[in-house]
């Protein structure tokens, strides 16, 4: 079985979470992780770049919740469930995908900014392109 995706690392944050406390992020990353039940090759996995598959997609499954606005960080490195987290978790036990968060406030907000950051850097791109075809 490969690494799940972030999507599939989404309910296992949300679980990890549900007592309503506040958790270390680090902690929170490596108990979805285990949750996970992974083999040690999938454990192991690496990404090209560096660092550990399983780990960075449970940080951008912490991310995109974050993000919609189903996990707050009341301060730095620390996580908690939002009211909204427990109803999206009461209301897809078995999985969440992006296109569960489309329609949320905080995750429309978090698109746009990206796209906006995409525009931006295809605009400069283009702009350096332009000036060394002079």
């Amino acid at each position: 079985m490969p690494v799940p995706t972030f999507e599939e690392c989404m309910v296992p944050v949300l679980k990890v979470l549900s007592d309503g406390g506040e958790h270390r992020r680090k902690d929170v990353r490596i108990r979805a992780v285990e949750s996970l039940n992974l083999t040690d090759a999938e454990l192991a996995e690496a990404l090209p770049g560096g660092g550990n598959r399983a780990r960075n997609r449970v940080g951008w499954a912490i991310e995109y919740l974050c993000q919609a606005g189903a996990v707050t960080r009341p301060q730095r490195g620390v996580l908690v469930i939002s009211d909204l987290g427990r109803d999206l978790l009461a209301s897809n036990p078995g999985g969440l995908t992006r296109h569960d968060l489309e329609g949320l406030p905080g995750y429309e907000a978090f698109r746009e900014r990206s796209r906006t950051k995409r525009r931006r850097r295809r605009q400069i791109q283009s702009g350096a392109d332009s000036e060394t075809s002079s």
